[in-house]
């Protein structure tokens, strides 16, 4: 039975580590699935916002003309809009690149913040998102929008409208390490769930092959009496009243014979399979020619092959000496030989 309890152990495991695999795959497609949709939509929501900021400066510059008509380009006075939005910065670059227009709540980080759109002027509305390194550990995350200005059709400038997003992305992080947090419990009580679960799927199981097994070993030892009495009964026969059968009578007994032969052998390799499954069988291991009883399998199929005009040709050249079960190795020649003749057409070899 030890075999068998192998069997089911592995079976047990792969089946718990399948079903593992599986929930793996689906908590790592759930996270991604809800770590993008809420990427999408904060980026979506901040963009929205941004643009919404954006056209009322733009729309503030075309009015007012502060871009041109306003001599301190360093302290133009700007709207609420930004402080309320919580706009980190708005900038308004002519089409030499000069700053007109500013509002900015870090002075220090102007040209570090030009320097990211030197090169961007976008003829609609487009966003972009910077990062801009304060310190070894520290960095500040913006996006920012931007839209070249006309008037008449002539090219006036460019205006930068600029929003921290640091504290989102940092919740946005926090919010994954979280998830990943409770998606690795979940997993872990998943697992032991799945453990108690499989174990008990595989009860049924086990119970109804230990019940097969038992049933085929048991008919097995009892089909062997009365085949052994209707054996020895028919020899008696054919001992006692041989002499005075029929042509037709011996070849009905000799069918009987045979049938009981290969009835017999059938149950006797029931017999070692189930125990070769179960483990039952003792260990014998020695070494011997493995050509001699290949030769001893050949000879006690003999009279069965000749029966059948079939022909039994062993090719070997030298002797082989092995270490191992020789009772199992002549029981698997056996079964091998007999299906064989058995499916071997007559005049066959």
């Amino acid at each position: 039975m030890k075999n068998n309890i192998n069997l089911f152990a592995t079976t047990r495991k792969n089946l718990a580590l399948y079903n593992s695999k599986m929930l793996i795959i689906f908590l790592l497609l759930f996270n991604v699935v809800i770590s993008t949709f809420l990427f999408i939509n904060m980026y979506t929501e901040q963009k929205v916002v941004l643009f919404d900021i954006a056209k009322q400066e733009i729309k503030e510059l075309i009015i007012n003309k502060a871009g041109t008509q306003n001599e301190d380009r360093n302290n133009v006075p700007v709207s609420n809009i930004n402080n309320v939005q919580g706009v980190f910065l708005t900038y308004y670059l002519d089409t030499n690149r000069e700053l007109i227009i500013m509002d900015e709540f870090a002075p220090e980080l102007r040209e570090s913040i030009l320097g990211k759109v030197e090169n961007w002027n976008p003829d609609k509305m487009e966003t972009k998102y910077e990062k801009i390194q304060l310190s070894n550990d520290e960095s500040l995350y913006l996006l920012i929008a931007s839209q070249n200005i006309y008037e008449n059709g002539v090219l006036k400038g460019t205006i930068y409208v600029g929003k921290d997003i640091t504290f989102l992305r940092s919740m946005f992080i926090h919010f994954l390490f979280i998830l990943l947090g409770i998606s690795f419990f979940f997993l872990i009580v998943a697992l032991i769930v799945g453990q108690i679960m499989t174990k008990r799927a595989m009860k049924p199981i086990i119970n109804s092959y230990t019940l097969q097994t038992e049933f085929i070993a048991n008919a097995s030892h009892e089909l062997r009496t009365p085949l052994s009495v209707l054996k020895a009964g028919i020899e008696v026969i054919e001992f006692e009243e041989g002499k005075k059968f029929s042509s037709f009578s011996k070849s009905v007994l000799s069918d009987l014979k045979e049938e009981i032969r290969s009835t017999t052998q059938l149950v006797n390799n029931l017999l070692f399979l189930i125990r070769s499954d179960s483990g039952e069988q003792a260990t014998v291991v020695e070494s011997f020619d493995l050509l001699e009883l290949m030769q001893q399998t050949l000879r006690s199929f003999g009279h069965i092959s000749e029966a059948k005009k079939i022909k039994l040709n062993l090719q070997v050249q030298n002797t082989l000496i092995v270490c191992t079960e020789k009772e199992k190795v002549k029981q698997l020649l056996y079964i091998l030989i007999d299906n064989a003749i058995k499916y071997t057409p007559n005049g066959g070899k």
